[in-house]
């Protein structure tokens, strides 16, 4: 079996190596990246990081579009070029951390689905600030401490991992990719019920088998950076505060921090490496 995640960024200088490292930890066997204009360095990191995985760095050609509009693009793409190459490929955000309380990696979790099932949706797990108005030093998966309650809606997204065999075509949205006649699950191989809008659940999600830790908004710095960037978001203290929801405490992500680091370590020394061989 052979997995890979596609994302796309912009400009997420201090939290890339963390995210990679993360995906890296779970076994994804490519990651695959497309920069859509950073400016902040973020492209550099990732070619370095491309030395010592399976990382593969593309740069998106904007044409000025919504950038819902360029995720459309990048993924249709994505699943048309990589189906041969793939058994199973998840489409996530840089923000977006999927977390398997019970399987080591994403290969064993893959590994429970039946044959007929064409995706697997994991909900949302969001997350707010933890009190942070700047950007930490820690990732986000150990600074961010704090979520929401399971039974906030927003929760009731799904992201997905698609066998890109089975996909028919049909887009629908960023979560959701038709695979009928093949069936679409949840974490426990059960038919997932939508809510009138596909990519989103009818009910709200339990968390036991799998979760997507949901970093949209960390911290204030971090929100208004983002805004800035994003011409369909407003940009408000309201907006924030009305986001930044921190009810219940869960440190059990802390326990991959330090395996993670000495990847990120490695990719560090490549950096240097390469600045080391560009001097005359």
């Amino acid at each position: 079996m052979k997995v890979a995640v596609v994302a796309i960024v912009r400009d997420e200088v201090s939290d890339i190596l963390w995210w990679l490292g993360w995906y890296v930890s779970l076994g994804v066997d490519t990651i695959i990246v497309f920069d859509d204009g950073s400016k902040d360095g973020t492209d550099r990191i990732i070619a370095d990081a491309a030395c010592v995985h399976d990382i593969r760095l593309y740069r998106i050609e904007s044409d000025g579009g919504s950038h819902i509009e360029r995720q459309k693009q990048v993924y249709l793409e994505a699943l048309e070029h990589l189906k041969n190459e793939f058994d199973w490929v998840g489409f996530l955000d840089a923000d977006e951390y999927v977390f398997f309380p019970n399987h080591n990696t994403i290969h064993q979790f893959l590994s429970e689905m039946n044959n007929d099932v064409g995706a697997v949706g994991i909900n949302w797990c969001n997350y707010g600030s933890s009190g942070h108005v700047t950007k930490p030093l820690a990732p986000a998966f150990h600074a961010f401490t704090h979520h929401y309650k399971p039974e906030n809606n927003i929760n009731r997204h799904i992201k997905s991992f698609v066998r890109p065999d089975y996909w028919n075509g049909r887009w629908f949205n960023v979560h959701y990719f038709d695979v009928s006649p093949y069936r679409y699950v949840d974490d426990s191989g059960r038919d997932i019920e939508w809510s009138d809008t596909p990519g989103i659940t009818k009910n709200s999600p339990c968390w036991k088998k799998s979760k997507i830790m949901h970093y949209q908004l960390r911290s204030m710095e971090h929100y208004v950076e983002r805004t800035k960037r994003r011409k369909d978001l407003n940009l408000s203290l309201r907006n924030f505060t009305e986001a930044d929801h921190n009810e219940i405490y869960d440190p059990t992500p802390h326990d991959s921090t330090n395996k993670i680091r000495e990847w990120v370590r490695r990719v560090i020394q490549q950096g240097y490496a390469r600045v080391l061989d560009a001097l005359p």
